[in-house]
């Protein structure tokens, strides 16, 4: 499901397992945000919600049903 609302969206997707690797995810792609300027990183859960402190970009956490129905 969550493979074909992004190909909907044409957007690119990185797996991670719990908050913890989901921390070094964003470590190891800090170049790749900075380079691109990217904004926003959006961050689909099974059940969780909430916001991450990142210096360059805005990290919002939300449950898989309402990103797909967001938009």
């Amino acid at each position: 499901m969550v493979y074909l609302e992004l190909l909907k969206s044409n957007t690119i997707c990185k797996p991670f397992v719990d908050e913890r690797r989901l921390f070094k995810k964003l470590e190891s792609i800090e170049a790749f945000i900075f380079t691109h300027s990217i904004k926003k990183v959006t961050v689909i859960t099974m059940n969780k919600e909430g916001n991450i402190s990142h210096p360059l970009s805005q990290v919002d956490i939300i449950p898989f049903d309402i990103w797909a129905l967001g938009d």
